[in-house]
């Protein structure tokens, strides 16, 4: 008899409190409500794998296959994070020899790109690339991207190692 009480109280409570929510115009329970907890994409709003690929996509024309043979630039490393985790690499190289980094992000706010022994630069994270160059380059190169501020989005990066005079691209 205490267990049926029981089991009749908590009906009773449930189904107050969803009367109350009603009334309060809360949405009922069911698939309305399981809609509404559920993240919706904001139109326009891209999600982190597509940052990605438009940031990767950015630094394409930059790919290996396009450049001048047999002493055109070439390709030695590439990466791709998210801007509020950051990168923080350190490359291995070639000393004494020229090199060009190129960076594109992707999302909101500015990053701030800084080659050891170079003044930092900052870049906005709208899709487009920027490239730095780093002549007489030492055996190890850090690299490092930040976000500034609130900056958010994916960034991608390169590395290539020129020729003596710079490298050209095919036209």
């Amino acid at each position: 008899m205490f267990v049926a009480a029981a089991a009749l109280a908590l009906l009773a409570l449930s189904a107050t409190g969803c009367t109350e929510g009603a009334a309060k115009g809360a949405a009922p329970s069911g698939k309305a409500s399981a809609k509404a907890s559920a993240p919706a994409k904001a139109a326009g709003v891209e999600s982190e794998q597509e940052q990605g690929q438009r940031a990767k996509a950015a630094l394409e024309p930059l790919d290996p296959d396009e450049m001048l043979e047999p002493n055109g630039p070439r390709f030695v490393e590439s990466g791709l994070d998210r801007v509020v985790e950051g990168v923080h690499h350190l490359s291995r190289l070639k000393a004494g020899k020229d090199y060009q980094v190129f960076v594109a992000c992707v999302g909101k706010g500015t990053v701030k790109i800084v080659l050891a022994g170079q003044a930092p630069r900052t870049a906005a994270c709208d899709g487009r690339p920027v490239g730095e160059s780093v002549r007489n380059a030492p055996e190890e190169l850090r690299l490092d991207i930040t976000a500034v501020g609130g900056a958010t989005g994916m960034v991608a990066w390169q590395l290539h190692a020129l020729t003596p005079d710079g490298g050209t691209r095919v036209q």
